[in-house]
């Protein structure tokens, strides 16, 4: 990444005395990604807070100025905002200019040029090339005939331009990286085929095996002594539920497939059908991480299988401290604590993409026996500094997908700014796909779809911003589309969502907290509830031209605690949703989750104009959702075609709720074996309703819960060792 900093002062303010109150540059920060730019402006002099800044933008090749989005004024003596839709590497400028009806200074107006950041190239000036084998040696010289053993010998060697080959294989092994490149002239460590990083225990990796395990008490609660702390324990790849004490294992809060505990240097297990560990593939992770990068940049890691790591608690499978301009791609991270972990607010401009990150069993347990608990972890926990980008990822089965947050101190400003998260895909997440929490200044979120989860993208709490947020799908989910708690004040733009769902009892948005300096935008939110539900008597949320609808003919909207009917009654009374409709969305298919709008649905030609969000819109107006009518480049949130939904799909049930029976119907686009099973809400199994190979059509099956008692159930189904699910209510 390439980041512009420019400070501009004028002296000569220092020697006037204005009249009144006029408004002048102090300096402008600005900081460019591969498409977007950020700046933050401070300014002098407006006392009465009275001013105003218009911005103006242009490619150097253009003739013509485009609008920019206003900035946010996020104090006093600041002004904040990005631009938008910019192509790589290519020549922009600017122009910044006060308005103020006391006067302005000299110093109103600006112009600035600045380049975006080209896309990662590895142009190789020069480099040497290093093997590494399963079957090499460290002694070697690390050539194709004699290639090395581990992945450490290379990163011991490397420099700028060199390209580290590793041969297909199963290394159980970590390696610290602390050697990077430059510009353009990358360190780089590549998967050549399928190269699996291990790190599991491979004593428990066999069975029968009937020397590693001693029954510690009936029923099934069996012990291994152990020398070092897991972070995860698996039974033949799916996570067993980590319990707080050894008693705890007979009657544990999740039952299947299994849980343990770790105590007095020894390691507990109960796995769900009371069986003998030494009979089951166990996966017990030992070492910290798969590849550490420390202190270095311009490194390329690509094309990496890595599972099974994490020792103690907090276990990473990519680790990334004081890091910058890397390139993490085309990966895939599963079954640790954390898939990728990117640290400290020297880690600047990296770029994240085109990886694969799942997690098994925490989907399909209870929601409120993994919240606080050790399985709370995250796909990609972004904890850096300015410029970082997260695109064209495929992330499910996680309790939180991304996260973007410095825990320690929601006031820190210097952490995770300028930060574009877009084009992933994310679904069957326990908790929220998308988590940013504290200052947030210029974060930027846009093009992700997202479905099956509690939470779409938690604002909670946002304390500076500004945060955008435009042109994500989400739908299915359990509890809000958005979610604003412990006082979100700083400021947040929320466009062109399309926020759907169908589970019962689910507003389309859920204010959990006071929420202020909230702008919505275009949006459509629909739910089986409310509408829109505010159960706070402050804060100052702004909404309109969105699609507010519900399914409940009982309620419409909630604000600041008091139920609307209509959008006539609650528009009239709260003044919010002045221009907005509420009416029945036509998509292409909702049930297969394409939100695309028909030629017939009201969404078009409704919606406002925003400056640089929705300029190039098609028709009389721009339509209202994340898609634009008859504008193909919007017919798609532009998912890269290996990261789209895999080859079968599990569609919601119908009816949903339902009292005795309900459709089951899932697709298989090639030939597999299937196994689609119930679960309750403990995890437990219940029933088994297909299994076995099965041709590629279309499928229907009726399931009748017939004696089970009331409450949600689980439709797990999977196709040789991939899993879809949904989650369906039966009502007696």
């Amino acid at each position: 990444m390439k980041i512009w900093r420019m400070l501009f002062f004028s002296m000569s303010l220092l020697k006037l005395v204005f009249a009144g109150n006029p408004v002048g540059f102090e300096n402008i920060i600005i900081s460019s990604t591969i498409n977007t730019l950020g700046y933050e402006i401070q300014i002098q002099g407006d006392n009465n807070l009275n001013a105003s800044v218009v911005v103006k933008y242009r490619p150097v090749s253009a003739q013509t100025f485009k609008i920019g989005h206003s900035p946010a004024r996020t104090d006093a003596n600041t002004f904040i905002g990005s631009l938008f839709e910019l192509e790589a590497e290519n020549q922009y400028e600017a122009i910044f200019s006060f308005s103020d009806p006391d006067g302005t200074s000299d110093d109103s107006v600006r112009v600035i040029q600045f380049q975006t950041t080209p896309q990662p190239v590895q142009k190789r000036m020069n480099g040497v090339d290093y093997y590494v084998a399963v079957d090499g040696n460290d002694a070697n010289p690390g050539t194709f005939e004699k290639p090395f053993k581990t992945i450490q010998k290379a990163a011991n060697k490397v420099r700028a331009g060199d390209v580290v080959h590793v041969r297909p294989g199963i290394y159980f092994q970590s390696a610290t990286i602390e050697r990077g490149g430059q510009s353009g002239n990358y360190v780089t460590f590549r998967a050549d085929g399928k190269v699996v990083l291990d790190g599991s225990d491979q004593r428990f990796a066999v069975k029968d095996n009937i020397d590693n395990w001693q029954l510690h008490q009936s029923p099934g609660i069996y012990r291994t002594p152990l020398e070092y702390e897991p972070g995860q324990v698996y039974a033949d790849g799916q996570q067993l539920y980590r319990a707080d004490r050894v008693s705890q294992l007979n009657s544990p809060k999740v039952s299947s497939p299994g849980s343990w505990v770790y105590a007095n240097r020894t390691l507990y297990i109960r796995l769900s059908d009371g069986s003998d560990p030494d009979k089951q593939y166990l996966q017990v992770t030992q070492l910290e991480h798969a590849l550490f990068l420390h202190n270095v940049n311009y490194v390329i890691l690509e094309g990496f299988d890595v599972q099974y790591y994490g020792r103690s608690v907090y276990g990473k499978g990519i680790y990334l401290k004081n890091v910058s301009k890397s390139v993490i791609r085309k990966n895939k991270i599963h079954q640790t604590y954390i898939g990728l972990w990117l640290k400290e607010n020297t880690s600047n401009g990296n770029l994240i993409e085109q990886n694969e990150f799942w997690e098994t069993s925490i989907y399909q347990w209870p929601w409120e026996a993994v919240k606080g608990s050790y399985h709370e972890g995250a796909a990609i926990s972004l904890e850096a500094g300015e410029g970082n980008i997260i695109r064209k990822n495929q992330i499910y089965g996680y309790f939180n997908g991304i996260t973007i947050a410095f825990w320690d101190n929601y006031q820190d400003a210097s952490y995770n700014r300028n930060v574009d998260i877009y084009n992933n895909l994310l679904y069957d997440i326990g908790d929220d796909c998308i988590e940013p929490e504290g200052t947030c200044t210029n974060l930027r979120i846009w093009n992700n779809l997202m479905y099956n989860c509690t939470v779409g993208i938690s604002l909670a709490p946002i304390t500076k911003g500004p945060v955008y947020a435009w042109r994500n799908v989400i739908s299915n989910f359990l509890l809000t589309s958005f979610k604003f708690s412990y006082s979100t004040t700083g400021v947040c733009y929320i466009y062109h969502n399309t926020a759907y769902t169908r589970n019962p009892r689910t507003s389309g948005l859920v204010s959990s907290g006071p929420w202020n300096n909230i702008t919505f935008r275009n949006n459509i939110l629909s739910g089986t509830f409310y509408a829109l539900e505010d159960e706070y008597l402050n804060g100052n949320a702004s909404f309109d031209f969105d699609n507010l609808y519900t399914t409940d003919k009982q309620r419409f909207v909630q604000w600041k605690n008091k139920s609307y009917t209509s959008l006539t009654q609650f528009s009239q009374n709260s003044q919010q949703e002045l221009h907005a409709m509420s009416k029945i969305s036509q998509f292409l298919d909702a049930g297969g989750k394409d939100f695309r709008l028909k030629s017939n649905s009201p969404e078009i030609d409704k919606g406002c104009l925003i400056p640089n969000i929705n300029d190039n819109f098609s028709g009389k107006a721009p339509d209202i959702g994340a898609y634009e009518f008859g504008l193909e480049y919007l017919d798609s949130l532009r998912i890269e075609p290996e990261h789209q939904p895999r080859s079968f799909e599990l569609k919601q049930n119908y009816p949903n709720p339902f009292k005795q029976e309900t459709t089951i119907s899932y697709a298989l686009r090639e030939p597999a074996n299937v196994k689609l099973t119930i679960y309750n809400m403990l995890g437990q199994e219940v029933s088994i309703i297909e299994e076995g190979f099965r041709t590629a059509k279309d499928y229907k099956i009726k399931w009748q819960p017939g004696n089970l008692p009331s409450g949600y159930y689980v439709l797990l189904l999977k196709v040789g060792s991939q899993r879809m699910s949904e989650r369906c209510l039966f009502i007696k």
